[in-house]
């Protein structure tokens, strides 16, 4: 189904898998720092969701699926469960973001529903049968993975200015 997608889609497979690695171990190295500053727990976590959606998603697309409707149905659920959890921990830090860091949070939150609605916009192409729902869910990877590296950015770099 995917021809033509699959060297896009290993490369994909493996960037987003190293990706999430170094996130494990940034966050490690400033734990102390990220333990103490509110909201970044979360944000480690969510940093962590957007590099893991990709690699799920990429991943399911491998498999060799004969029908978009099916690999619509992966994506569907793979996003559906893992974007949740991206939303449920944003609505969880917002009381406690500071005055002067909500415009940002409000610009992380938009990107967030923007990277939700590819990856949707992608599986409910695939689910009516189009293999053309495939270059939404290239979006929509390639706006998570910009999110994941400018949420590591600040977990690794930011608090530490």
């Amino acid at each position: 189904m995917a021809e033509g997608w699959s060297d896009y889609l290993v490369a994909i497979v493996g960037a987003s898998a190293a990706l999430a690695g170094l996130v494990f171990v940034g966050v490690s190295l400033n734990l102390e720092r990220i333990l103490r500053l509110p909201g970044l727990v979360n944000r480690g976590l969510e940093t962590l969701l957007d590099f893991v959606v990709v690699l799920i998603v990429a991943s399911l697309l491998l498999m060799p699926v004969e029908e978009p409707w099916v690999a619509g149905l992966l994506v569907l659920v793979s996003v559906l469960v893992l974007r949740s959890g991206t939303f449920l921990l944003q609505r969880a830090a917002w009381p406690g973001t500071a005055p002067e860091h909500r415009g940002s949070f409000r610009w992380r939150m938009a990107i967030s529903l923007l990277v939700s609605g590819a990856f949707l916009a992608g599986a409910l192409t695939l689910l009516a049968g189009s293999v053309d729902g495939l270059y939404a869910v290239g979006a929509a990877i390639t706006l998570s993975l910009l999110m994941g590296v400018l949420n590591a950015w600040v977990l690794l770099v930011e608090i530490n200015r």
